[in-house]
């Protein structure tokens, strides 16, 4: 009796354990209310893909500006036209632009993200208190692979824009109640001043889309081209990071600087590191891989000639007499941390 006990405690704890953490899907449906449909994705952020060692997300922000010209006439309206074509404001066509944001509970605490930034980052309850959005409807939908499909209309209202403008979350997430994709649509109006100074409305949509990635395959070594440089004034170099294995999720590399006084470093557009100079001495420069716990070192020495070191030391000691008159001014201790 004991023994059939204790198996029945094991299968109602595993039962237990298992619907805490992955949200069934089945558990909401078209019928949900707003608020079920609401607290289960925040649940998704939260419980699962938040619990991630890595997440990426790829982020797609699209933006576009059409002007309406209805209300101006003459010269003024073709000298608007001009002006906003030459600066390229409000073409009316798109902007696009894309970037890889990582967030990461690495245990080393370095700063590129985070659980909390990830969850803070697609809270739509976190983006309905920021912003006083208004609840307007939620679609809910289930396509035959078990992903469920979201979407949030919220109003909201500022004292620059024309009439209220419209904000759309559309959020997939699997049937494992992982987060796939988010996307932000705003539509709103505002009103803008012409050449000579006369109102004219300007329709503004906006897309914000994140794509996620979880981690899978952790990266085990960097291998460098080179660990040590020797550098001059304003230099730069790059150096090959090759990241193994092939098959990891997230090859990309980032860079910290124990000196940035002395040289600093960037991940190039073609996935080389590119070390700069800012003055003379020595540092160490780590390139670091987002999963694994992979760091490696380079070691970086600056050299100036003798008139290019008294021209750094002249120049900085003009900054520092500089600091202290404004703090004399001013009043500021520079040992204040914002």
């Amino acid at each position: 009796m004991k023994k059939t006990t204790k198996i029945l405690a094991v299968i109602l704890a595993m039962i237990t354990l298992m619907s805490s953490f992955s949200i069934i899907s089945g558990a909401i449906n078209s019928k949900s209310s707003a608020k079920e449909l609401l607290d289960y994705y925040e649940d998704c952020i939260i419980k699962t893909s938040a619990k991630e060692d890595v997440v990426m997300a790829k982020n797609v922000y699209k933006y576009k500006g059409t002007p309406d010209y209805s209300s101006l006439k003459g010269k003024d309206l073709e000298e608007t036209k001009k002006n906003n074509e030459e600066w390229e404001i409000n073409t009316g066509k798109w902007e696009t632009s894309e970037y890889n944001f990582y967030y990461s509970c690495d245990s080393r605490g370095l700063d590129f993200g985070g659980r909390s930034e990830f969850v803070d980052a697609f809270s739509i309850k976190r983006a309905i208190r920021a912003h006083e959005l208004k609840f307007k409807s939620v679609k809910y939908s289930k396509a035959d692979n078990g992903d469920v499909t979201l979407k949030f209309v919220y109003t909201y209202s500022d004292e620059w824009l024309v009439g209220k403008a419209t904000m759309t979350y559309t959020v997939k997430i699997n049937k494992n109640g992982y987060l796939k994709s988010h996307v932000i649509n705003d539509v709103y109006s505002y009103e803008e001043y012409s050449i000579e100074e006369n109102p004219y409305k300007v329709k503004v949509e906006r897309v914000d889309e994140c794509k996620f990635t979880y981690n899978k395959v952790d990266v085990k070594s960097i291998e460098l081209s080179e660990n040590k440089v020797k550098l001059g004034k304003d230099d730069e170099y790059s150096i090959t990071a090759i990241v193994k294995p092939d098959n990891a999720t997230f090859k990309d590399v980032y860079v910290e600087s124990a000196d940035c006084e002395v040289a600093d470093g960037f991940v190039d557009e073609n996935g080389e590191i590119v070390i700069y100079t800012m003055g003379p001495g020595k540092t160490t420069i780590d390139i670091c891989a987002y999963s694994g716990n992979v760091v490696e070192t380079i070691e970086v020495e600056v050299k100036y000639n003798l008139f290019e070191h008294i021209a750094y030391v002249f120049e900085n000691l003009i900054w520092e007499i500089q600091d202290f008159f404004w703090s004399l001014i001013y009043g500021y201790d520079e040992e204040i941390v914002y």
